[in-house]
């Protein structure tokens, strides 16, 4: 697997390859640089591979839309999203740092990750091509070698699909 922060280009998708399994695959040329798995079928918790690390993420709060992200082997908050109204949030990591998550567009919406200048840093859309969920992923050039966008882009996917699962839940009652 290939390190996010070594990707050359600044798009990357992602897939389900399996429609059975809770797994996501996330592709830059044809290569695979990330995972996101839920070992458990009607749990929130997923694990996020890269070669840049493995994170633990676990939905909680009222209404369980905050996230709680822990670097594997570790039980100490690694970062905290914490989700507003609408599905906009901020993910506060250590050291200050904290980048905002929010809904851009009107009729086919994107989700953004800013930096403190407001500047975007990793673009997450989806959509839902014969009952499997895939998306594509930009990450704005010169921030590449930021440290944080491997955890960006692994949770900016990770938000759009429990969202696209709570729709579906909500679609089938």
């Amino acid at each position: 697997m290939k390190r996010i922060a070594d990707v050359s280009v600044s798009t990357m998708t992602w897939v389900r390859p399996r429609v059975l399994r809770r797994e996501y695959h996330i592709v830059a040329n044809g290569e695979l640089v990330g995972t996101l798995r839920w070992p458990r079928r009607f749990s929130s918790l997923a694990i996020a591979e890269s070669a840049d690390g493995r994170w633990i993420f676990q939905r909680f709060g009222l209404f369980r839309r905050n996230v709680c992200v822990r670097v594997d082997g570790r039980p100490a908050e690694a970062a905290v999203f914490l989700s507003g109204w609408w599905g906009n949030g901020v993910l506060e990591l250590g050291a200050g740092r904290r980048y905002r998550w929010r809904r851009m567009g009107l009729w086919r919406p994107w989700w953004v990750f800013t930096d403190a200048q407001d500047v975007g840093v990793v673009q997450c859309r989806s959509r839902l091509v014969l009952s499997r969920t895939r998306g594509r992923i930009e990450v704005t050039p010169p921030v590449l070698p930021q440290p944080d966008i491997p955890l960006l882009v692994l949770l900016g996917v990770y938000r759009l699909i429990e969202r696209a699962r709570r729709a579906a839940a909500r679609g089938a009652a």
